[in-house]
């Protein structure tokens, strides 16, 4: 089932791809050196570094396991064999993914398309990012490519793991399920493991805190200025793929990508202007190939439009230090609170240490990543305003969105921070301000 044949017959114009290859790979490296911006990436190591050191499978900064498990179980097999602190392994762990994605376009419908993809800046930054989309756009297309070569055990079995990874892939697959049933091949299993992962779990949790999140992010925008901040860094990326998919097709018996990456985008969008979703390129790393697959265009036009993008990837790019450096304050907050995770008799602990082992009440995961804090020993911000909390830090972040879900985070605290990163310079340009204190129950 298994033997999807990637490699055979990538002799012919091998040379090509194995340039597009190291051309990717040199890219995405360079994109983790740069560092991560967004908080997404920290807390799934939290989720899968948790799961790997307790044994228990739980987002410890939320209390619930209202996620998919298939990354995080790849995520804590690679932490296993890294180490837990290893957050880059992830990154290149994604970015292998993404690399068999291009292998796979490749195999299915050549180099152009291939190229389109791999080049695109949304996959040079989210394909290598710890996160779920890579994998589940790897599983999605591996099931796809199954199913046009009539394998439909194989196409079951990839889609089965394309929808344990990542919810934003369900209506994809509701919808290519509900069309193969109009064929004489039919999609049906991955229908059951979802209909199974809402009954069985709290599965749908995550759906309702993403629209809370994005309700409180975008308060007080209209439609039409949630759609414009959406396209502002989308469009770039996006208006290649969605004029090729345009290029009518000879042939009406292959699968319909096109119009399915078409309408899957629009549901973005429409959630993003109805306050449900905040909108993010990650959700279009799985729209691109759709985008593409779905072209009639000949070989050539899209060689032409993989070197148009590509001053697209110098813009990306440079954006992307400035990004990262908005993480400042969490990142000097983490590093401040790292000597103290030890008690004073552990053997290379540092000097002059004041506060023992306690807990580390914080709602980011990055700060619990530059902490290096014991991972059983982290709780959500908001237990620290608990009767029952107990002896520790609490990491307060200036986050609108954090106080909308959780209104205890704005009372006011009569004792002085600790630590104060309120004032950073990071602050004027869009870094959230982070405060810690201390925890002393009576």
């Amino acid at each position: 089932m298994l033997n999807i044949g990637l490699f055979r017959g990538v002799g012919k114009g091998g040379g090509a791809l194995i340039l597009l290859l190291l051309l990717g790979a040199w890219a995405m490296h360079t994109r983790i050196q740069m560092g991560i911006a967004w908080e997404d990436s920290y807390h799934h190591w939290l989720i899968s570094a948790h799961w790997l050191t307790t044994g228990h499978y739980v987002d410890p900064l939320a209390g619930t396991t209202a996620w998919l498990p298939l990354t995080h179980g790849i995520y804590a097999l690679v932490l296993r064999f890294t180490g837990v602190y290893a957050l880059e392994a992830l990154a290149y762990s994604a970015a292998g993914a993404t690399l068999i994605t291009t292998l796979v376009l490749y195999r299915w419908a050549g180099l152009g398309v291939a190229l389109l993809f791999l080049l695109n800046p949304v996959t040079l930054l989210s394909g290598s990012l710890g996160v779920t989309e890579p994998w589940s756009t790897l599983w999605l297309l591996l099931g796809l490519w199954a199913w046009q070569r009539k394998n439909i055990l194989e196409s079951n079995m990839w889609l089965i793991l394309a929808v344990l990874t990542d919810r934003g892939i369900w209506p994809l697959v509701v919808g290519l399920a509900l069309w193969s049933w109009t064929k004489d091949r039919k999609l049906w299993i991955p229908l059951v493991v979802i209909l199974g992962s809402v009954l069985l779990s709290n599965s749908l949790g995550s759906l309702e805190a993403t629209a809370r999140w994005a309700a409180i992010d975008q308060a007080g925008m209209d439609p039409l200025e949630r759609i414009r901040l959406l396209a502002l860094y989308s469009i770039g990326p996006l208006m290649g793929p969605v004029f090729l998919a345009l290029w009518p097709k000879q042939s009406t018996e292959d699968l319909p990508l096109g119009p399915l990456g078409i309408s899957y985008l629009a549901l973005i969008t429409a959630l993003v202007a109805l306050g449900i979703l905040t909108g993010s390129v990650r959700y279009y790393l799985v729209v691109i190939p759709l985008l593409l697959l779905g072209s009639g265009a000949s070989h050539w036009p899209m060689v032409v439009a993989a070197v148009i993008v590509l001053p697209l990837n110098i813009f990306y790019f440079q954006q992307w230090p400035r990004w990262v450096v908005l993480n400042q304050p969490s990142v000097l907050a983490g590093s401040w609170l790292q000597p103290r995770s030890f008690q004073p008799q552990e053997q290379g602990a540092p000097p002059g240490i004041i506060l023992t082992r306690g807990i580390l009440y914080t709602d980011s995961p990055l700060v619990v990543y530059q902490s290096r804090w014991p991972l059983n020993a982290i709780r959500p911000a908001i237990k620290a305003f608990d009767s029952q909390a107990a002896l520790g830090y609490l990491v307060l972040v200036g986050d609108q969105r954090y106080q909308g879900v959780y209104p205890a985070l704005k009372k006011d605290l009569l004792t002085q921070p600790l630590g104060d990163w309120s004032q950073d310079w990071t602050i004027r340009y869009g870094a959230k301000p982070v405060r810690v204190y201390a925890v002393n129950p009576p």
